[in-house]
């Protein structure tokens, strides 16, 4: 599974990548902005799509034919802007990057679900993949902005070393197919997904994604505002630490509970600590807290993620956990805007209580999520 942690970059450094290129290139951080939301929007459409047609057709031809699309898309985007070419190619670049990307966590943990038929493996496996994803999130930009230092063209470069090493090696790794789900369900796409419970999952999702999304907004904000934007980054670095530190360390611990159970604490956890940052905090309490709200947020995703699996037939698995992605992306969307707004037009404080508001939104949603189950 080291291939998974090299196919992760896109996810953690693309947006960023994506912005500082385009950014150099155009003069304009708004046709920027623009560049990087067309990609995340075309990705969130498809990468579902995608996953669909792996649960049909198999994982291998899947990431091999789009690592490779992939990897030319970013060197052409990296061409575009180092060449400073109009805008209209630019953005229709980044609307094919998005349109071909894959949700390469779902993919990975398909992979644990086909390996470990249990659900409490499965659960420390989606722990041990949630630390992966902490680290990719705090090390890629880190490596993506260092590397735009030498030319900016150079970080779609770095990003498109992902798709490249990183899905094409998963597909070769999958050529005797040891981990790979066998893709050979005719009748997938006729198995009931949409479920009552699985709905309600995929608004924990979105809730969950929106408390992520405009906490993260309203750090960077309040800590702007005191022209001290270094206190955001410490602050996220911290929320990132105890999520990885959660899954890495005490993830076979909380496997142990059952995943609506461990769901909820997780939840109740991160909005606890996400009200107590409400509060007129010194930086290394802002630190402390964030830490201890981002150990909440690896169970509560972990075993969001487990309950997906599930909740829907084996031969849709991955197309379920892309799903669940999705929606975690479009409540982080969400939340960010409506963060900025809060934290703009009203106050800090206001903006800490929208976050969580998702928060219990989150929670009340997943008890519920908990008493379909019970009672199916």
């Amino acid at each position: 599974m080291g291939f998974g942690f090299l196919s992760r970059l896109p996810v953690g450094a693309a947006g960023v990548a994506i912005v500082i290129a385009v950014s150099a290139s155009t003069g304009s951080y708004a046709i920027a902005g623009s560049a990087s939301a067309v990609y995340a929007l075309f990705a969130a459409i498809l990468a579902p799509v995608w996953a669909r047609i792996m649960d049909r057709k198999g994982q291998n031809g899947v990431l091999f034919r789009n690592g490779l699309v992939q990897f030319f898309l970013y060197a052409l985007l990296a061409a575009l802007c180092h060449f400073e070419a109009n805008t209209i190619p630019i953005l229709l670049s980044c609307a094919a990057i998005g349109f071909f990307s894959l949700d390469v966590g779902s993919v990975v943990r398909s992979r644990w679900v086909f390996i470990h038929p249990e659900e409490s493996k499965q659960r420390t496996a989606f722990m041990f993949e949630s630390a992966v994803d902490e680290a990719v999130f705090a090390l890629a930009p880190i490596l993506v902005t260092t590397i735009a230092v030498l030319q900016t063209p150079y970080a779609l470069v770095l990003v498109a070393m992902g798709p490249l090493l990183g899905w094409v090696g998963l597909s070769i790794l999958a050529a005797p197919r040891p981990s790979e789900p066998c893709g050979d369900a005719p009748n997938a796409s006729t198995q009931r997904l949409l479920s009552k419970s699985f709905i309600s999952l995929l608004a924990v999702f979105v809730a969950m994604g929106g408390m992520l999304g405009s906490i993260e907004v309203v750090l960077v904000a309040s800590a702007m505002e005191i022209d001290m934007p270094v206190n955001a980054g410490f602050a996220l670095a911290g929320w990132a630490t105890g999520s990885g530190l959660t899954a890495l360390f005490l993830g076979m611990h909380l496997s142990k509970l059952r995943a609506e159970v461990l769901s909820i604490l997780g939840i109740a956890v991160m909005t606890l600590f996400t009200l107590l940052l409400s509060g007129n905090l010194s930086l290394m309490w802002q630190i402390t807290f964030c830490f201890f709200a981002g150990a909440g947020a690896a169970p509560a995703i972990s075993s969001g993620f487990s309950l997906a699996t599930r909740l829907v037939p084996s031969a849709r698995v991955t197309e379920a956990l892309a799903l669940t992605s999705t929606g975690l992306g479009l409540g982080t969307v969400a939340g960010a805007s409506s963060g900025g707004f809060v934290a703009e037009y009203f106050s800090f404080t206001q903006a800490y209580y929208l976050s969580v508001g998702f928060g219990l939104l989150a929670g009340v949603i997943s008890w519920f999520n908990g008493t379909l189950q019970s009672e199916s």
